[in-house]
């Protein structure tokens, strides 16, 4: 948390004023019960991709980004329902929103298990997200206005600890279960989590709503300032792919025009209105912008380097899906550590130093893993792979609790919708960025060999199709004379790869350090505190 904020100790629930401090203690313990079991239920719910079975990339190929890229078309319309949710919640009640979430979340999980085709099952995923927006948003909404400031971190680092565990777990568990039980059972844990955290909220988190008059415009406003932030963050990372696909323009276009409504809706309300958006003061809006934009980065480097690893496993070590999970598995337990991390020392230190040290802790672990070959020996990945999740949720938590503490209690809603929308974009952004260096660093000067070598576009074109089937384990049958030119193909293609990726994650460690420094020098250390 920024320091310097401060609020009265009565802020959280309204009628606590009376009750002693050990029953309301132990009120404000249950509803992050809540949180953390409908947070867990959304964590480990299936999603599409983790259903499927995994593939790797074709070489050479733009298969990869055209995914990605619809990939973020979806992000872009959960940040949608995220940061519309959150307002809502401020509007109309966080605990109504929140539990109309958490409700629509388990019976559409329990009614995917009976999917009669695939339509349907992907319709109900959809809804599925769109609920998982709403609870994603809420959760983070209620543990902003249950616990007093100096408690908020402890709160956002259990229930974020947790959640990221969640998150790393769920593969594990759907590939688990699809080996051994029939698909439809990983439904079963996120209802069962649901209908928890549901029975647990209805007693135990409390209503509460923004006023009226100038808090229902600061939220309209504030969701409006975080759509031009997010907007132009994604604008302008994706810019750099437009050489690369032609879906990327079009997700520009879509980044473009929601920054343009953003930025008439802010017009508006600037004229109409003298609200207390984005924290009112300028230190507030300068900690507030800059927590953004890290927050972005943090999530787009740590997704970039995960799923690149994962197709690393898949593709250069020829791993089995269970086999690479356990191999990205020790990033969990450095999630945890990070948030508890933060629970203990966001008070003492500071959200600045947090951030900095966690980004500064990325950059470094990203920098060890460079070194990659690709025979290289699982002892020399793991201790930084754990590092890099430590980093990551060292960082992200102390930028939530940035987001959310900088904003008045009023917006609580909104705040935490901007929140997820930074991780959201900056994940969504991650796979895409590192997927544009790969082909840049690796592709291109491999192909551009094969050029050298005299091979023409049809020679060219037959050799990929066959290295395709190679790495994807594909049975394939060549003349004898044919095997060894397969074979320098594929050593040339793994080494052209591991040499990509680490020139890559050099790149991410540099942005990591980048981003580090404008943290530590240019987030206020001091900020005011927001009005309730």
């Amino acid at each position: 948390m920024a320091a310097g904020y401060a609020a009265s100790p009565g802020e959280g629930l309204p009628r606590e004023q009376a009750a002693p401090q050990t029953a309301r203690g132990l009120q404000h313990r249950k509803a992050l019960v809540a949180c953390c079991l409908i947070g867990l239920a959304q964590a480990t719910g299936p999603t599409i991709s983790t259903l499927l079975p995994p593939t790797t990339p074709s070489v050479f190929s733009l298969a990869q980004t055209e995914r990605q890229v619809l990939t973020n078309i979806g992000v872009l319309l959960f940040v949608l329902f995220v940061l519309g949710g959150g307002a809502l919640g401020d509007l109309f009640g966080r605990k109504r929103v929140f539990m109309i979430g958490a409700i629509g979340f388990v019976i559409v999980n329990a009614v995917s298990a009976f999917s009669l085709n695939i339509p349907m099952f992907v319709t109900l995923r959809l809804l599925a997200g769109v609920f998982g927006a709403l609870i994603a948003a809420l959760a983070l909404a209620v543990i902003r206005t249950t616990f007093h400031p100096h408690e908020l971190p402890i709160a956002l680092g259990v229930y974020t600890g947790l959640f990221g565990v969640g998150q790393m777990v769920n593969p594990l568990l759907t590939q688990l279960v699809r080996g051994i039980f029939d698909v439809r059972v990983t439904f079963v844990l996120p209802v069962v989590l649901g209908l928890a955290g549901i029975y647990v909220a209805r007693g135990h988190v409390h209503e509460s709503i923004a006023s009226g008059g100038r808090g229902r415009n600061d939220a309209i406003s504030t969701v409006a300032w975080a759509a031009v932030l997010l907007a132009l963050v994604f604008g302008i990372t994706d810019i750099g792919n437009g050489a690369y696909d032609a879906y990327v323009s079009y997700s520009i276009y879509v980044a473009l025009g929601v920054g343009v409504v953003g930025l008439l809706t802010l017009t508006w309300l600037a004229i109409t209105t003298h609200g207390q958006a984005l924290g009112g003061a300028l230190p507030n809006k300068r900690a507030l912008t800059i927590a953004v934009v890290a927050g972005v980065i943090i999530a787009l480097v740590f997704s970039g380097i995960l799923i690149q690893f994962v197709n690393f496993f898949l593709t250069i070590q020829h791993r089995r899906p269970l086999l690479m999970v356990l191999s990205i598995a020790p990033v969990a337990p450095g999630l945890l550590l990070g948030g508890l991390l933060v629970s203990r020392f966001a008070n003492r230190v500071g959200a600045r130093t947090l951030i900095s040290g966690g980004l500064v802790i990325m950059g470094l672990s990203s920098a060890a893993l460079s070194f990659i070959t690709p025979d290289i020996s699982y002892v020399w990945l793991w201790l930084p792979i754990f590092f890099l999740g430590l980093g990551f949720n060292l960082a992200n938590t102390s930028v939530i609790d940035t987001l959310l503490g900088l904003v008045s209690r009023d917006l609580a809603g909104a705040a935490a919708g901007i929140t997820e929308s930074v991780g959201r974009i900056g994940g969504a952004l991650g796979p895409a960025v590192t997927g544009a260096l790969l082909l840049r660093l690796a592709a291109s000067p491999a192909r551009q060999r094969l050029e050298n070598a005299g091979l023409t576009s049809e020679q060219i074109k037959s050799a990929v199709k066959a290295l395709n089937e190679v790495l994807q384990n594909t049975e394939i049958t060549v003349p004898q004379a044919s095997q060894a030119i397969l074979d320098r193909l594929v050593a040339g293609y793994r080494e052209y790869y591991a040499t990509g990726l680490g020139q890559a994650l050099l790149i991410g460690a540099a942005i990591c350090l980048i981003c580090a420094a404008l943290v530590r020098f240019g987030m206020p250390k001091h900020t005011s505190a927001p009005e309730k």
